[in-house]
């Protein structure tokens, strides 16, 4: 074995390993995250073969894994494809937020300054959806990936070689180890993700800055009546 070889199965391994712990963290801190993920997760590898099946049954899909109707186009050239595109989920995902957000800040920058000013609202859930949107995709991509490439194996189909997606310091693994770590890549992209949001919201702001900051806020709502109720 080259010593390359050694270096692409760490990176595989990697994951692996900081996934249970990245768990426990969460069990720790807040439960509820490492379930939500984890369901996302395996509801796609669930649902992989399921709908899989579903489409060979219907003839949708022929036995070689060859689409043999619209709905089979679109689940193989449509529907797969869109799923590891995860590029585009963040743009979209990053957009808006940033229409909730950024109107509000506007908003209140421009009214501020005749003392009408409201507190922004939804700011901290437009990122708690940006974190949790982008984990979801990453999560859900791992699940196919991984149930998926199992599924093509066991049909003796080539086609989840096209979604597996490829990294010159992984390409020398055999193709199902590779789909299996590509696998859990992503879903520990997704676990950093949300372990990253839970640690921005324990990090306390500086007194200083959120001394400033009220000071603002009291001087841009001085003359909007519902601040004081």
């Amino acid at each position: 074995m080259h010593e390359s070889d050694y270096f692409s199965y760490a990176m595989i391994l990697l994951p692996i390993l900081v996934i249970p712990y990245l768990v426990f963290r969460f069990q720790e801190e807040q439960p509820g995250v490492a379930q939500t993920i984890l369901y996302f997760f395996f509801l796609a590898c669930c649902a992989t073969p399921l709908v899989t099946e579903g489409a060979i049954a219907v003839k949708a899909i022929g036995e070689n894994g060859e689409p043999l109707t619209s709905l089979g186009h679109f689940l193989r050239d449509a529907l797969l494809p869109a799923i590891f595109d995860i590029e585009s989920d963040i743009f979209i995902l990053m957009g808006i937020a940033v229409l909730i957000v950024f109107p509000q800040l506007l908003t209140y920058v421009v009214c501020g300054i005749s003392g009408c000013a409201s507190a922004p609202i939804w700011i901290s859930g437009s990122i708690d959806l940006l974190f949790w949107g982008i984990a979801k995709s990453f999560a859900v991509a791992g699940g196919v990936l991984i149930s998926f490439s199992l599924f093509c194996i066991a049909k003796k189909w080539n086609l989840f070689l096209d979604i597996v997606p490829h990294d010159r310091e992984l390409d020398n693994l055999p193709d199902l180890i590779r789909s299996f770590g590509f696998g859990f890549i992503f879903l520990l992209s997704a676990l950093i993700l949300l372990w990253i949001r839970l640690i921005g919201r324990e990090i306390p702001f500086p007194r200083l800055l959120v001394r400033f900051t009220n000071r603002v806020h009291t001087w841009a709502t001085r003359y909007n009546p519902t601040v004081d109720e």
